[in-house]
């Protein structure tokens, strides 16, 4: 229909976002009107996940990006943009609080701009249940990990109540048995089959399943 167009797929890292999402960012210009150049990235990330080439009838098409391994400066990391929040508990509903602290980085100062007391907005956490809580409190600390990392464990919670362990009790045809022997599946459908409701475990500090 006579549009130009640019296109990039960047890192979410190299235009100052985080966390990490992919996006495919499409700049488009109506007939007579100039396209201007997609801007170049300005952190370094991975190359890979910052390429996008499109194939239309049988011809290729690139970016105007020219750089292909990132920017001129480093990669933002989570420690970058977030160690100068407060710490606040659940159920946290204060919109503007006080950042309590002078900012720790680059990217930090950025945010909070000129202000000669900036005010923290929206650093708010919805109120969680006990089982939620608790397992974000025994995620382990150690960079990278997450909820595959929970312990299967008893523990209890803030209500007062326990959790029960995961009983996996089913085979597991893609990983098949842990190395001394144990089944891995808690449902039937790990095994290829149909799921079975009966199957399902709750109060569980691993779930058993995610929504």
């Amino acid at each position: 229909h006579g549009l130009s167009v640019h296109f990039w797929c960047p890192s979410g890292w190299s235009v100052r976002r985080c966390p990490d999402p992919r996006r495919a960012i499409i700049l488009a210009a109506a007939p007579g009107e100039k396209l201007p150049r997609y801007p170049e990235p300005l952190h370094v990330f991975a190359p890979r996940a910052c390429s996008l080439n499109v194939v239309v009838d049988e011809k290729k098409y690139v970016s105007n990006v020219t750089r292909g391994n990132g920017g001129i400066y480093r990669t933002i990391t989570v420690r970058d943009t977030m160690s100068d929040l407060p710490e606040i508990r659940n159920g946290a509903s204060g919109l503007e609080i006080s950042y309590n602290g002078e900012p720790q980085s680059w990217f930090q100062r950025q945010i909070r701009g000129t202000q000669y007391q900036p005010i923290l907005r929206d650093h708010i956490c919805k109120d969680m249940s006990a089982l939620v809580e608790g397992r974000m409190r025994h995620i382990p600390l150690a960079p990278g990990s997450d909820w595959r990392d929970l312990p299967n464990l008893e523990v209890r919670v803030k209500d007062g109540t326990m959790t029960k362990k995961l009983r996996y009790s089913h085979p597991d045809k893609k990983n098949g048995r842990s190395s001394t022997g144990a089944l891995r599946g808690v449902c039937t459908c790990s095994g290829g089959n149909a799921c079975d409701p009966a199957d399902r475990q709750f109060n569980t500090l691993i779930p058993w399943c995610l929504p």
